[in-house]
């Protein structure tokens, strides 16, 4: 067998576990440890002994073809806002027309809207939470809302729509700390995240090591 194999497998391995690119990324997982963990696993698959050398270097090589190809080459700003709430409200009529009166009325808001079907989320800062609920309509319409919330946003400045993987290492990253992500928010140059406030220093230094380098 050719090492291209013990590659496809290392790869394989990898991938059945979302982590453990990020782990092993960031220092967490020796490679060394790695490869003695699937020796046996990878001697079978291939039907002859292997060296822990060879798999360590695989599994490198892997992580390191990710990291190339990885959202690190974008050019963003990271940009935080705590002290959010999450409005999930049933889609009417009356309801869209006060939200586009409060959006016009209230450019600096901080208001983010999202409709699905017959049900719309409604992301603002705290301190417009009396100016939405004194809105009728959507007051009566608010199913839940979610307090002490954090919006983390990647503003990206480079070719973000044609870059695929974006959303999918950050929910990994925010993963490996336990962090759950509430909604997604995009456009065509910006991606927000809302978790709970809590969480966001984490969040913050966790994102910026990675993909900003800092």
């Amino acid at each position: 067998m050719s090492e291209a194999k013990i590659s496809d497998i290392v790869a394989r391995l990898i991938e059945r576990d979302s982590n453990l690119s990020v782990f092993m990324s960031e220092g967490l997982i020796n490679f060394y440890a790695f490869a003695r963990k699937y020796r046996k696993d990878i001697q079978e698959e291939l039907g002859r002994e292997v060296d822990i050398s060879s798999i360590s270097m695989a599994a490198r090589r892997y992580v390191r073809a990710c990291e190339r190809i990885g959202v690190r080459k974008l050019d963003f700003d990271l940009v935080v806002s705590d002290r959010m709430i999450d409005y999930n409200i049933k889609c009417t009529p009356q309801v869209l027309d006060e939200l586009m009166v409060l959006y016009a009325t209230h450019p600096d808001s901080e208001m983010n809207i999202s409709i699905y079907k017959d049900n719309l989320v409604v992301i603002v800062h705290e301190r417009n939470e009396s100016v939405v609920e004194s809105n009728r309509s959507i007051f009566e319409n608010t199913i839940f809302k979610l307090r002490d919330l954090a919006c983390v946003h990647l503003k990206f400045k480079g070719d973000f729509l044609n870059t695929p993987g974006v959303i999918y290492n950050v929910l990994k990253l925010l993963q490996t700390k336990g962090i759950n992500v509430i909604e997604i928010f995009s456009s065509n140059m910006e991606l927000m995240f809302v978790i709970k406030a809590i969480s966001l220093k984490i969040a913050y230094a966790l994102l910026s090591g990675y993909f900003l380098g800092n």
